[in-house]
C-alpha cells in the first residue's frame, strides 16, 4: 500500500521531467523485509521509468558484480513476470532485474541515474550518513517522504538513536520537518492512542500534524504520519483520524492521509514565504 502511494507521487516527478534525486527512503529494520519490498518494487515499477535500488551490506560495488539477469531497456511489467517465471521454471535462483532498478552503488551514485526510492536499514543508513563517500547518493535529494516499518522495534535507545538519524537525514538534504512526509507502519502498536504522541517525538513536529489511519481489523497494519506521515493501515477498513480528510479504503486512505499532508506543508511553505517578504 505504502509503495503504491509513494508510486504515484514518483509518477508525477516523472511526468514533471523533475532533476534526478532520491524522493522517497523507506527504512527497514533487517534486510530480509527490505529485500522483499524490493520484489514488490520491481513487479509495480517495471517500464515506468522510474528508478529504485536497495543499499544495504551486501549490495555490490560494481555494476559487473551484480548477480542476476538484466533486463533490456524498455522492459515492461510483462517481460519482467515472464522472466520471474522462467528463471523459476529453469531454478535459477537469481533475480531478473528491469531497466529501471540501480542494483549497485556505482549505478545509484551516478549523476542522472540516482534512484527516486532508496531501500535501506537503519544501520545501512547510518553508514550512509557518515562515510564521505556515500553523501553523494544524496545529491539532489528532495526527501519527499521517509518511511520506517515496522517502528515498534525501535523503542527506548533505538527510539532515540532512530529519531536523531531522521533528524541527520532531513538536515543533510537541507529539508525542514515540514518538508519531509513521515510514515511509520507496525502491526503490533501496543497501545494505538499513544501512537500519535510516540510519532511527534520520534519525527520532530507538533501535535497537530500528526495523522492516524486507524484500522478496523486486528490483523491490520496501522501508520502514524507527521505532516505526511501516517500510521500505515491495512487493507481493512477504517477511520481517518486528525487533519488527514476521510478517504476511501486501504491505499486510498494512507493516499489522502499523504494528499493532506502536501497541502499542509504547501501551506507552510508559502506563508513563510509571505513572512519574509
Amino acid at each position: 500500500m505504502v509503495s503504491r502511494s509513494l508510486g504515484a507521487w514518483v509518477v508525477r516527478l516523472r511526468d514533471e521531467h523533475a532533476p534526478d534525486g532520491i524522493a522517497a527512503v523507506l527504512v527497514y529494520p533487517m534486510n530480509a523485509l527490505a529485500e522483499d519490498q524490493l520484489g514488490r518494487l520491481r513487479s509495480l515499477l517495471t517500464g515506468t521509468g522510474i528508478p529504485f535500488g536497495m543499499y544495504v551490506g551486501k549490495t555490490p560495488e560494481k555494476a559487473a558484480d551484480v548477480v542476476g539477469e538484466r533486463l533490456g531497456a524498455g522492459a515492461s511489467r510483462g517481460d519482467y513476470e515472464a522472466a520471474v517465471r522462467r528463471l523459476r521454471a529453469e531454478k535459477r535462483p537469481v533475480a531478473a532485474i528491469p531497466p529501471e532498478e540501480r542494483p549497485s552503488r556505482d549505478e545509484m551514485v551516478a549523476p542522472g541515474k540516482r534512484p527516486r526510492i532508496l531501500l535501506t536499514n537503519v544501520k545501512q543508513l547510518e553508514l550512509l550518513l557518515t562515510r564521505q563517500r556515500d553523501i553523494e547518493l544524496f545529491a539532489g535529494a528532495t526527501l519527499d517522504f521517509l518511511v520506517f516499518d515496522e517502528a515498534h522495534t525501535s523503542s527506548g535507545a533505538a527510539g532515540a538513536e532512530t529519531a536523531c538519524l531522521t533528524r541527520r537525514l532531513r538536515s543533510l538534504c537541507g529539508k525542514r520537518p515540514d518538508e519531509t512526509v513521515c510514515i511509520a507502519t507496525s502491526a503490533t502498536i501496543a497501545d494505538p492512542a499513544r501512537g500519535p504522541e510516540a510519532g511527534r517525538r520520534w519525527r520532530g513536529r507538533p501535535r497537530e500534524s500528526t495523522c492516524e489511519a486507524a484500522p478496523r481489523g486486528r490483523r491490520s497494519r496501522e501508520a502514524l504520519a507527521l505532516r505526511g506521515v501516517h500510521a500505515g493501515a491495512g487493507a481493512a477498513g477504517g477511520d481517518v483520524r486528525g487533519d488527514a480528510e476521510p478517504v476511501g479504503r486501504g491505499a486510498g486512505r494512507l493516499g489522502g492521509c499523504i494528499a493532506s499532508a502536501r497541502r499542509d506543508g504547501r501551506r507552510a511553505r508559502s506563508g513563510g514565504s509571505r513572512g519574509r517578504s
